[in-house]
């Protein structure tokens, strides 16, 4: 049987190194990230080279936070030997699992490295108890699940099977069954099942019924008929936890470091609370961070069910942040803007990031940065423009009507800044005992189960004037200062009135720390299988393409492996259609903010 994590995981996404050291300062679990060079879905984030993973790995574990690589696409026959190799490279580095869809790049990645965990992609759709023993069958001991599943089949699924439940709990929703969107492909020849999605959902469309345009509800602005809100659960891990699952994904592997540092915080204050019992932390100012980093509008998806109206609502496919009001006035060369602003309207101050809804997404809609703000009468807000965080805002193209909305908090981004860049320690409890005539004897034990020993070179001397005592210890023994260690707690246990000189303290500090970095596991580096499958009998066991030759099958081959196995940049996807080759000089706002 299949044993769940002892405590249940957050899980973080990672598309660069800046947003993966992002995720673990704020406290995630575990992480995610794809690889550059393909059999990732998100190949278009900056990703991570194969040659970094055994660098990222040791990282990850000496903060003992687990690293999951994504290997989430179809991958074609004649990648096989690629795949193969990458595999390898992947189980040798050190991974604690691999995201999977294909199910035959399962099997393959159980015969090269049996001890390498699968956990099977939301793509490949394990949504019933019959089909995680499918899964299982192929050596998965994790399933993540369908977001169109509700609380109550996923309490279904949970009694039928003892394979890891794993969930998204908040970030972009894909249209589609479980991700498996062919229209990207179909319309602009870019598969998302290769990790090349163009966000097809993200655009608008007519209503069209018996050959005849409709409004959809009435209203001509709904225009964006298979854009679905974000999903935010962070009032629901109760009730997931209480399901079976044991695995919270956050997801944005396209978005920066910011929006990773700010949703792993949210959700380790949440998640911490319900595995506490503890009543629920969040308030309103957090949910309102939430929606700066980025959000269409935030829903619980199908956790409580399908309600297709309320998980779309059709006005914009990108991010808007929180409403503040209507414009009234526009005063152009005086830079002003008075503003009615709604009851329950955000603060507003310098430096906050303010766009312009004019009911028209696909354009470059009037945006920058406010420079200040007064309240001229109840409900009523100058907005003041010009500084030098405007940008490329003019105010001639603002008008009356126009939908308010305050899309970044300068604050808050600077705040999340901070909790990106802060350093990550492990937790440190030091039990000090000693009677006279004896050595002084230090037992370390960190957060990651790791201990160390050390003793003192001199015996305990009876004090004759300012023996040990707690202060002291702490100041001269637990001042671990830029080591990777924390004091967590500190045990003492002296045996009378004791003396023993400061050098010999700080040098039992400077030792029992390496000591307890040492003494735990490393980089968990598996043996993986070289076998010469049916698919490259003529692979050269250290190339992991086919010998020079072959034409040009063979030339493409060896550039995928290049790829793969170098540190170049991720494949873009051709543009194609005129209609595509048209949008493809303006910049397209859910295609460049979507995750």
């Amino acid at each position: 049987m299949t044993k769940a994590p002892p405590r249940p995981e957050l899980l973080a996404p990672a598309g660069d190194e800046v947003s993966l050291r992002a995720a673990v300062a704020a406290g995630a679990d575990a992480v995610y990230f794809g690889l550059r060079g393909g059999f990732n879905a998100r190949a278009r984030a900056d990703n991570f080279a194969v040659a970094d993973l055994p660098r990222i790995f040791d990282f990850l574990r000496a903060r003992g936070v687990k690293g999951f690589v994504t290997f989430n696409t179809l991958v074609f026959d004649r990648e096989l030997p690629v795949a193969e190799a990458a595999l390898a490279d992947i189980a040798r580095a050190g991974a604690d699992a691999i995201l999977v869809q294909d199910l035959g790049i399962a099997r393959l990645a159980h015969e090269v490295c049996p001890e390498l965990p699968l956990h099977a992609s939301t793509q490949m759709t394990v949504s019933s108890a019959e089909a995680a023993a499918i899964a299982k069958s192929l050596g998965v001991t994790r399933v993540v699940l369908p977001r169109e599943l509700s609380i109550d089949e996923i309490r279904t699924m949970a009694m039928g099977t003892d394979l890891e439940l794993e969930c998204f709990v908040h970030g972009a929703l894909c249209v589609s069954w479980s991700g498996q969107c062919l229209t990207s492909e179909a319309l602009q020849h870019r598969s998302a099942n290769r990790g090349q999605c163009a966000q097809s959902c993200r655009m608008p469309y007519d209503l069209v019924v018996d050959g005849k345009v409709e409004t959809a509800r009435g209203d001509e602005q709904l225009k964006y008929l298979l854009s679905p809100r974000d999903l935010a659960a962070y009032d629901l891990l109760p009730q997931l936890i209480d399901a079976g699952v044991c695995c919270f994904k956050i997801e944005g592997r396209m978005k920066g470091p910011e929006y990773v540092a700010n949703a792993v915080e949210k959700y380790r204050r949440a998640l911490d609370a319900a595995l506490e019992h503890r009543p629920y932390p969040l308030q309103k100012r957090d949910e309102e961070e939430l929606r700066y980093s980025f959000s269409r509008s935030f829903s619980h998806g199908f956790f409580r069910g399908s309600d297709h109206q309320a998980l779309v609502h059709g006005l914009y496919p990108g991010h808007r942040g929180v409403l503040v009001g209507r414009v009234e006035e526009v005063h152009a060369r005086a830079g002003r803007v008075v503003v009615r602003a709604e009851p329950d309207a955000p603060e507003l101050k310098a430096g906050d990031r303010i766009l312009f809804d004019q009911g028209k997404p696909e354009d470059d809609e009037p945006r920058g940065g406010l420079h200040a703000c007064d309240v001229v009468a109840p409900g009523l807000l100058r907005m003041l423009f010009g500084g030098p965080d405007q940008g490329s805002l003019d105010l001639r193209l603002v008008k009356a009507g126009d939908v308010v909305w305050k899309a970044k908090d300068a604050e808050v981004t600077r705040k999340m800044k901070r909790v990106a860049a802060r350093e990550r320690k492990v937790g440190l409890t030091l039990s000090v005992r000693g009677a006279a005539g004896t050595a002084l004897i230090i037992t370390a034990r960190d957060d990651l189960g790791r201990a160390a020993r050390v003793e003192s070179a001199m015996p305990l001397q009876p004090a004759r004037a300012n023996p040990l005592h707690e202060g002291l210890v702490r100041e001269k023994l637990c001042a671990f200062g830029e080591t990777g260690f924390e004091l967590r707690r500190l045990e003492l246990e002296l045996e009378g009135a004791l003396a023993l000189p400061p050098s010999e303290l700080k040098r039992l500090r400077r030792a029992v720390a390496p000591r307890a970095d040492r003494t735990g596991p490393g980089r968990r580096g598996r043996t993986a299988s070289r076998k010469r499958l049916s698919w490259c009998p003529e692979a050269d066991p250290v190339a992991p393409h086919p010998r020079p030759g072959g034409g040009r099958a063979a030339t493409r081959f060896r550039r995928a492996a290049t790829r793969f196995h170098g540190a170049g940049r991720p494949e873009r996807g051709r543009r194609t259609g005129a209609r595509q080759g048209r949008q493809g000089h303006r910049r397209h706002p859910a295609r460049a903010e979507a995750g």
